[in-house]
């Protein structure tokens, strides 16, 4: 007798072969079924009833009208690692999902004992094969059976199975015991959205996913049909349209006794469509290149954020709504193989734990030839690669290195990347989430909770007041030519602020003739203040970003402490008069805007080296001391 590498034992251990769940089993299979150019895969579950009448999964199918198998491709689809006698290259070049030649046995032995192969290529030779441990059992047996040309069983014509007459595959599992429930709905329920995901592109190219229930009619014998699904587009970089979101989306905009459902509404197309709630980060969208030993890998990052309607819909805390829940769902961070998603997490680039990370997505696209350097699993539910610092590697030689060397090179090049488009990303939602919380508030008292249309973030009335005994007004009202100019500046700065917003506000500028403004702006820049001189109107930007101001100056705006707010602003406010007087022309410029960032960040370190800042319970022994001197008086 001839030794193998393989015994009935080892056929049994893999049933414990590390599928997650049911869902992603069903996904092994769908490779196959794309690999074999399907247009439509259809996943069939056949309950019955137990003694107790609970209903139960007794077979699952999953169709597909690809190519089909001849009897000797028959024989071989379920031998563990056979796969299709292709070229690297060809895999890369065709897409192919499948590659290790495991998915099919694998993933079926995970969720059944008992799996039959159905295939034909024209309408009158139907082959079938399977595996069945119970059968083998009794001999230790590790034999394929014979391929043999069957008819289908009357359920499976009944349940349109077949889903072309000429070509075509269903795999069957029989004696489903390991299912991740034993009720059809609820796996439905479980994998509909995660097969959305995994599929997107091939979605979004026409490939359809649909799963149905047939329940067993004891009395006649006979299948009868239940609920059936579609899997729709689930992108996590909410760039695409038909996705899962919508349906929140939707339900979000019709609410209208909610805040919100306004801001969701912009958003839905009266044609009923939806238009993408992200847009792309264009600085962090590009492709990436590895070489090693002559060869080139190809990698592709995308970066997406949500608009402020979405993060900032009307209300403070996007989150909090039905649509911000759904943002929260998925991770952050994916890695996609042939249109096909391998895996998803966080790698080690943020905490999970950031409300805020909702609103960001980033998607790195590889292709097959890269599975090595990433570590891709064979059961394509993950990968090795994470966050690697530059500092911990090994000098790297493209033509000499080891695989472990080129591996841990590729991961420092990628992680570098990623980071970088994590950083830009995050900072660009805490900035429009900053710009909208400042354009948001009161300009009658520059304190939070104002009207939900965006208003230009201006100061306190004493400060205004103070402005105009102090500096004076101007001799003269706006020209049409000021006005625009004005306008422009504001609209480049306040983005969110509607344009009939800034006009109100310039109009009330040009009434009171006041020599210029304060107000309240996010910016990256290291500085507390900036200031900008539009024919002699002076505007003092101060930074929502600063620590300064998240420490100090918003808890102030946010307890309604005019007084000392308005003291803070007119201090701010004369440092830039005296700039402008003194330093305003072009060549001092770059040495007082030098200046000003040297200033925000040693007043930074003052904050956070002593943790200096104003807290509620500071608010509530204020507010207690004031009324116990009006009570002594």
């Amino acid at each position: 007798m001839t030794k193998t590498f393989f015994s009935y034992n080892a056929l049994e251990s893999q049933r414990s072969s590390g599928y997650r769940n049911t869902a992603y089993a069903l996904a092994e299979l769908i490779d196959n079924s794309l690999d074999a150019e399907a247009s439509h895969v259809k996943i069939l579950f056949f309950e019955k009833r137990d003694g107790a009448g609970k209903r139960y999964i007794n077979e699952i199918l999953v169709c597909d009208n690809g190519l089909g198998m001849n009897p000797e491709m028959a024989a071989d689809c379920l031998q563990f690692g056979h796969t299709a006698a292709l070229t690297i290259e060809e895999i890369v070049r065709k897409k192919r999902k499948g590659k290790f030649g495991f998915g099919l046995p694998n993933a079926s032995l995970s969720q059944c004992p008992n799996v039959h192969i159905f295939s034909w290529q024209n309408p009158d030779e139907i082959y079938s094969t399977c595996l069945n441990l119970d059968s083998l059992k009794p001999s230790n047996s590790i034999d394929i059976p014979q391929v043999s040309k069957v008819s289908l069983p009357e359920h499976y014509i009944q349940s349109q199975a077949q889903l072309d007459r000429n070509k075509g595959t269903i795999v069957a599992w029989r004696d489903c015991d390991r299912l991740s429930h034993t009720r059809a709905s609820t796996i439905i329920d479980k994998s509909i959205e995660l097969l959305g995901r995994l599929y997107r592109y091939l979605l979004k190219e026409g490939k359809t996913i649909s799963l149905e229930v047939w329940e067993h009619n004891p009395v006649q014998d006979v299948f009868n049909k239940g609920n059936s699904y579609t899997v729709l587009i689930n992108d996590p970089l909410y760039l695409a349209s038909g996705t899962y979101i919508e349906k929140v989306l939707k339900k979000a905009a019709l609410d209208t006794h909610e805040t919100y459902s306004t801001s969701f509404q912009k958003f839905v197309l009266p044609s009923g469509d939806c238009k993408p709630t992200n847009r792309k980060l264009e600085d962090h969208c590009f492709p990436i290149e590895f070489r090693w030993k002559g060869a080139t890998y190809a990698f592709e990052i995308t970066t997406s954020y949500a608009y402020v309607e979405v993060q900032k819909p009307g209300i403070r805390d996007g989150a909090k709504t039905p649509v911000g829940r759904k943002y929260g769902e998925k991770e952050h961070i994916s890695f996609v193989r042939a249109d096909r998603e391998i895996s998803s997490g966080d790698y080690g680039f943020y905490l999970k734990t950031e409300p805020q990370h909702r609103w960001w997505t980033i998607e790195l696209k590889f292709d097959a030839n890269s599975d090595v350097l990433l570590g891709v699993h064979n059961n394509k539910q993950g990968i090795e690669f994470v966050k690697t610092d530059a500092n911990a590697t090994e000098e790297f030689h493209e033509h000499t290195a080891t695989l472990q060397q080129a591996r841990e090179a590729c991961w420092i090049l990628l992680s570098k990347k990623i980071a970088n488009a994590q950083k830009a990303v995050f900072k660009e939602v805490r900035r429009q989430g900053a710009e909208w919380d400042t354009s948001h508030a009161d300009p009658g008292n520059g304190m939070p909770n104002g009207p939900l249309v965006p208003t230009l973030p201006g100061s306190t009335p004493m400060t205004q007041s103070a402005s105009i005994v102090t500096d004076g007004t101007r001799a003269s009202l706006f020209t049409q030519e000021q006005k625009e100019a004005l306008k422009s500046r504001l609209a480049a700065r306040f983005q969110s602020v509607p344009d009939e917003e800034i006009d109100k506000a310039i109009a009330r500028f040009d009434e009171r003739k006041v020599r210029g403004c304060v107000l309240y702006c996010a910016s990256e820049n290291d500085a507390l203040w900036s200031w900008t001189s539009i024919y002699n109107f002076l505007v003092v930007l101060i930074n929502t970003q600063h620590s300064f101001y998240k420490n100090i100056m918003a808890p102030l705006r946010n307890g309604k402490f005019e007084p000392a707010l308005s003291a803070i602003e007119l201090f701010i406010s004369s440092l830039a008069w005296e700039e402008n007087e003194h330093f305003g022309t072009e060549e001092k410029s770059q040495i007082i805007e030098e200046f000003r960032s040297y200033v925000g960040l040693h007043l930074n370190r003052y904050l956070r080296d002593n943790q200096i800042e104003i807290k509620e319970s500071d608010f509530k022994m204020l507010s207690e001391d004031k009324n116990t001197e009006e009570v002594e008086t």
